[in-house]
């Protein structure tokens, strides 16, 4: 019997065992090499958007500077006819129409980035950054579904443009009439599209970069969040973006 409590009393003594040292360790480094992956990311993010604003303005130089010595040369006629604003209209909306592909390539880039930025945050901090991740796929929609629309918008437009009826005309050719009316749809679809930007944008793109900023104590990430949305300082925010996610990173070090 007394053989038997002490055994008992031996085995209560023995403490539990407590997790290893190496598994927590393994956990942090874990957690670490996320955050840095994501940081990358938004540095990414903000590299390709910082090249879509410069390809913006070199494009948009270039085709205004096509534009406007054709639009100076129609402005000579007092009543220009279908033929002459054809030869200066339709190639601009063909440029556009061209261009547009690229700009969709450049902004869907950047997201899918910004998008698997938020996914690998999202694991460290559900709260904050799982909205930000849905709403980021919703403006990626919302831009394909612009893209998809805005092609034949400007088709339609190319194709209005070769059937302006001559003037004195006091009847609409056929196929004029037909075109301006199934034109009319594409402001509608476009509006649908801009509706689901805005909202992913503001909530996706915006609110996720700002927590990244509020979860790194990088105001200059904040600044560039809020930049996104608003004219002409939006072409500053990519700058602000990368160097603060290039910091936040660095501290991580």
């Amino acid at each position: 019997m007394e053989y038997s409590l002490i055994v008992v009393t031996a085995k209560e003594a023995i403490p539990t065992p407590s997790p290893s040292g190496g598994a927590t360790e393994a956990a942090q480094m874990k957690d670490h090499n996320a955050e840095a992956s994501a940081l990358g990311k938004v540095m990414w993010f903000g590299i390709i958007q910082l090249a879509g604003v410069v390809v913006s303005w070199i494009v948009g130089f270039y085709l205004l500077s096509n534009l406007f010595p054709s639009l100076v040369g129609l402005s000579r006629f007092s009543s220009p006819s279908p033929t002459e604003m054809s030869a200066t209209l339709v190639p601009f909306f063909r440029m556009v129409e061209y261009l547009v592909p690229v700009s969709a390539i450049i902004g869907l880039a950047s997201l899918a980035l910004l998008l698997l930025a938020f996914r690998d945050l999202e694991r460290l901090d559900r709260s904050k950054f799982f909205l930000p991740m849905v709403f980021v796929i919703i403006l990626m929609a919302g831009e394909v579904f612009a893209f998809i629309v805005l092609i034949p918008f400007l088709s339609s437009i190319s194709m209005l443009i070769t059937q302006l009826p001559t003037a004195g005309s006091s009847t609409l050719p056929p196929a004029f009439a037909g075109t301006l009316n199934s034109l009319l749809v594409y402001p509608l679809l476009l509006g649908v599209a801009a509706v689901l930007a805005v909202i992913g944008d503001i909530i996706g793109v915006i609110l996720g970069l700002w927590r990244v900023g509020e979860r790194y104590d990088e105001t200059i990430i904040r600044i560039g969040a809020i930049f996104t949305i608003i004219p002409i300082l939006n072409i500053a925010a990519p700058v602000l973006i990368l160097v603060g996610a290039s910091s936040a990173k660095s501290k991580l070090a």
